[in-house]
């Protein structure tokens, strides 16, 4: 309530009802984002989250990209902001699930939203019985949805960093003139052997869990490194472009994050 609708409200509500959705609570969306997110990532892509005040403070500038994960509802000047940024020559993508769709955005051909849709259906039963399934059942639609999204924006988006297997997760940042790097295995009982290659001048790469730094091969413009990741494990890599001689690392774990703190000198 009071939240600036792009849609009036009653054709906001149609059109939900001919694309067969419901009016979503928070945490339904939430849902959907985790399933988007996922398969962003399964392609390699190095996805960074924006928010509403993000876009309106002009941050898409920094971006090759916008990818709408169904979006259902918007603002006069966040919608402003976005046909600006097509206007630069960038893409939009949106997947089915997003009603409020741009447009000039490009389609990808799968709904992020169907994830929390399986409550209903009783196919996400918290039955401990049952758990495996469930897993299984996630890890399918994780799988579906990234093939969908390497079909929509194959060609039009060009990862620098490239992590084999498939199955690693992975997502960068930046800070000043390094970059970093996180890797997970989101295998419950296989190790995974990673090859990480990276297209930059930052070939000075260090483990910041174990605090040392990691041999790497140039190949063309492009330099790479091997990792191992244990079962539902991660790892975390700052990338340098000049030799760093005091690295301290300190980790706080709790049951779903990790906060690194890190004192770095060169």
């Amino acid at each position: 309530e009071g939240y600036q609708r792009l849609l009036r409200w009653q054709e906001a509500r149609e059109r939900w009802a001919q694309s067969g959705k419901w009016f979503e609570e928070p945490w339904e969306h939430e849902h959907s984002f985790y399933l988007g997110y996922s398969a962003l990532l399964r392609n390699g892509l190095p996805v960074e989250i924006v928010t509403e005040p993000d876009v309106l403070g002009g941050r898409l500038t920094e971006y090759q990209a916008l990818v709408l994960i169904d979006h259902e509802y918007s603002t006069e000047a966040l919608e402003k902001k976005i046909r600006e940024f097509q206007d630069s020559g960038k893409l939009v993508f949106a997947d089915q699930s997003s009603v409020v769709r741009p447009p000039r955005a490009l389609l990808i051909p799968t709904d992020f939203s169907v994830w929390s849709q399986m409550i209903p259906l009783g196919l996400r039963n918290p039955d401990p019985a049952v758990a495996d399934l469930v897993r299984e059942r996630q890890s399918g639609l994780i799988r579906e949805a990234a093939h969908y999204v390497d079909r929509a924006l194959s060609g039009h988006v060009q990862s620098p960093v490239k992590v084999l297997p498939a199955e690693v997760l992975y997502t960068t940042g930046h800070n000043g003139e390094s970059r970093y790097l996180l890797l997970v295995n989101p295998e419950l009982e296989k190790p995974l052997d990673v090859s990480v290659s990276v297209v930059g001048d930052e070939e000075l790469v260090y483990d910041l869990l174990e605090s040392k730094r990691v041999a790497t091969q140039r190949a063309g413009d492009r330099f790479e490194f091997a990792a191992q990741l244990a079962p539902a494990s991660l790892r975390a890599f700052l990338l340098s472009p000049r030799e760093i001689t005091h690295l301290r690392v300190a980790t706080q774990q709790t049951d779903r994050k990790v906060r690194l703190t890190l004192s770095v000198g060169g």
